[in-house]
């Protein structure tokens, strides 16, 4: 043990039995000048004084009235020393001590404080708290590990200073972006408690503490139940969500019924989904002043709650809608209509974040940033448009062989080529995009009510429920997406292979024959640009439904199955562009030269560059313009005009 503990205690328990008049000169003549030794004493000597006031320590039996009334300041439990009570509640009793060793203060929580919690409850309990431990983040208490003290179990916690949330909110309504910072705080702790498997089924104000420079801390998560332990409900209450017999109901019911969510008021199994509905209904409270259900009781709850939280824009109508629409997912009475992970509710709050700041800018700024937004949007936009363009023409004049100075292409012919041929393909890809992302909200909201029907109902659905709901992570269905677009691109590519093998040929030597595929009447051409445009425009749409999917459940996993839902549709796009000249531009200037049908394929001043398809290759030849052999006809053509 520490000497200078020793001294301190000494000397306090000597102080506690003088008159209070006395104690000040007696402490400062026991400490003789030693400045750090007098703090210390004088600490526990205020605290103490402030606890005798106490009135459970009045009472005439404060151990009947209070089971850890022999807990006064100066006892030692374990290396700490024990300044005062700071808190109780139903979760246990809270002391303000001093750690001797580390010379800080520290929170005393008391998990168990008789032998009559003892068992495989008291194991469960004490290996939690333990567990618990091994929560690491800025806006949680730390917990440095449990002790056990003559049949007593503490859990040493961080000692937070500040207020608590409930304390805040007694004082009036809190402005959006404090409800928002905290908000995103709050999800934040859910996220690392959860990748932990801990849940803290007791999220509320009075378990918040806000500190002197605005941030929050989580307390009480040592004593949540452990994802493990939450579900481990049997089969029963997986079906129809009642509570197992053969288990304890304490074991799943644990929280304060204004905060918590249906499931967990009912007893049934609980997940991380349970701490996001309580998290909605403090964010709720911060913002309306008021919880969102009425009463205290179970059941005084559970009544309320079946009337759906009230609308928060009738409350504040200056109140954010995207903000209200946060809050109101959360609070959604089915667990797989809310956010379906802490990390989700961290990102919608994000976007809300941005609105709530550029509304506090000002309109001018808020009109920069969309400006600035929609300028890089449609530069990239202009670059991607004259980069597709450069493609379509070079494989065109390549295809020709109106190379070097026969070429007449521009930067703006470039342009020009590049969005006639992704406007068709692009509006197709609006009106897909819209249509597959109403087909997914149709198919979901069918679920859902499939969910609520009746067993016989659910039952008959369970396969195709299953299939849905692996759909609904994104990392599965990007990687899914990618599969079945990859082999629709091949199928495609194989199925017109002939057809890509001529527009990737070269017209002065290849088979006049084999060219003819590429005639217009044909609709070759069409039909392989429909295809394609059908699986872009699939792919474009399973993009905005990973993306969605991600914004709801998070899944790191998924970038590796977008990057490849992306790539299959870059292809897509290059293999639909390449031959839109091709398809849509041979129809050019027809000569007679020497009685052999031609067509006039680029020019150079005087020179042309004429493609005389009847000759056995090399088919293109150049010719002056006053050459006496050619004669114009007045007539344009396909170039894959077969002959008369």
């Amino acid at each position: 043990m520490d000497p200078e503990w020793e001294r301190v205690k000494e000397i306090l328990a000597a102080a506690l039995e003088l008159p209070p008049a006395e104690r000040d000169a007696f402490v400062k003549s026991r400490c003789a000048g030693d400045e750090a030794l007098e703090r210390a004493v004088f600490e526990l000597l205020v605290h103490a004084t402030a606890t005798a006031k106490d009135p459970l320590e009045r009472g005439a039996m404060p151990g009947l009235l209070d089971p850890l009334g022999d807990i006064k300041p100066g006892v030692e439990i374990g290396e700490y020393i024990v300044i005062d009570r700071i808190g109780r509640g139903g979760m246990g009793q809270v002391f303000l001590a001093r750690d001797g060793g580390l010379r800080r203060r520290v929170a005393l929580k008391c998990l168990l404080s008789s032998a009559t919690d003892a068992g495989a409850d008291r194991a469960a309990i004490l290996q939690e708290a333990r567990n618990a431990a091994a929560i690491n983040h800025p806006n949680v208490a730390a917990i440095y590990h449990v002790i056990e003290h003559h049949e007593r179990a503490f859990m040493v916690m961080e000692y937070v200073d500040g207020e608590t949330l409930a304390d805040k909110i007694g004082r009036g309504r809190i402005p959006s972006d404090r409800v928002v910072a905290i908000g995103r705080q709050l999800a934040k702790a859910l996220q690392e408690a959860h990748s932990k498997g801990i849940i803290h089924r007791d999220i509320k104000p009075g378990n918040i503490q806000v500190t002197h420079d605005g941030s929050i801390k989580v307390l009480d998560f040592g004593v949540a139940r452990s994802l493990r332990v939450a579900t481990s409900v049997g089969s029963t209450a997986a079906t129809t969500g009642d509570v197992s017999p053969e288990l304890p109901q304490t074991l799943n019911i644990v929280g304060t019924p204004p905060y918590m969510a249906p499931e967990q008021l009912r007893g049934a199994r609980v997940d991380e989904r349970a701490d996001i509905f309580s998290l909605g209904v403090v964010m709720f409270e911060m913002t309306a002043g008021q919880r969102p259900f009425k009463g205290r009781t179970a059941e005084e709850v559970r009544a309320s709650q079946m009337a759906g939280a009230p609308n928060l824009e009738a409350i504040d109508s200056r109140l954010s809608i995207s903000l209200c629409e946060v809050i109101r997912q959360c609070l959604a009475l089915d667990a797989g209509s809310r956010f379906q992970t802490a990390a989700a509710v961290d990102i919608a709050l994000d976007d809300v974040e941005r609105e709530v700041v550029a509304q506090n800018s000002g309109a001018i700024e808020l009109l920069l940033r969309r400006l600035a937004r929609v300028s890089a949007g449609l530069a990239l936009s202009l670059i991607g448009i004259e980069l597709l363009g450069v493609i379509t023409c070079r494989v065109y004049d390549q295809f020709l062989g109106r190379i070097g100075r026969y070429s007449s292409d521009t930067w703006g012919s470039y342009f020009v080529a590049g969005l006639r041929s992704m406007v068709a393909p692009a509006m197709l890809l609006i009106l897909f995009s819209v249509g597959g992302w109403v087909l997914f909200e149709v198919v979901t909201r069918l679920v859902r009510w499939l969910r609520r029907r009746t067993v016989g109902t659910w039952l008959r659905a369970s396969q195709a429920y299953s299939v849905y709901r692996q759909l609904q992570d994104p990392a599965v269905f990007a990687r899914l997406a990618a599969l079945t677009g990859a082999i629709a691109l091949a199928l495609c590519i194989w199925s017109f292979s002939e057809l890509i093998k001529n527009f990737t040929s070269y017209v002065d030597t290849a088979p006049t024959e084999s060219l003819a595929l590429l005639n217009p009447s044909l609709r070759m051409g069409l039909r392989f640009r429909f295809w394609l445009a059908l699986i872009n425009l699939s792919m474009g749409a399973a993009v905005v439904v990973v993306v969605r999917l991600h914004k709801r459940r998070p899944n790191p996993q998924m970038l590796s199955g977008l990057v490849a839902t992306i790539g299959v549709l870059m292809i897509g796009v290059v293999l639909n562009d390449v031959p839109y000249r091709l398809f849509n531009d041979t129809s050019l200037p027809k000569v007679d030269f020497g009685g052999v049908r031609g067509y006039v394929t680029g020019e150079d001043g005087d020179q042309l560059l004429v493609y005389l398809p009847d000759l056995e290759p090399p088919r293109n030849h150049t010719i002056s313009r006053r050459d006496e052999h050619l004669k114009f006809t007045g007539v344009s053509e396909s170039i894959f005009t077969p002959r008369h």
